[in-house]
């Protein structure tokens, strides 16, 4: 941190914040969902418009070899 900055070095941080059980991902998706526009279909594969075709759909043939 520098001076005048808003931000705790890390040792203060863990000393003045309680642990907290489980997994963090419910309140990232949480605050995602809050502060999205919604969901949205991905961009196809590939890049047909510069010449780049997709080859497969996912997950590809290589999971197939053996």
């Amino acid at each position: 941190c520098h001076e005048g900055d808003r931000c705790i070095d890390r040792q203060t941080w863990k000393e003045q914040t309680p642990a907290a059980q489980g997994s963090w991902w419910p309140a990232w998706q949480q605050r995602l969902e809050a502060h999205s526009l919604g969901r949205e279909a991905p961009p196809p594969l590939g890049a047909p418009d510069k010449g780049y075709e997709s080859l497969c759909d996912s997950p590809g043939t290589y999971v197939l070899m053996q």
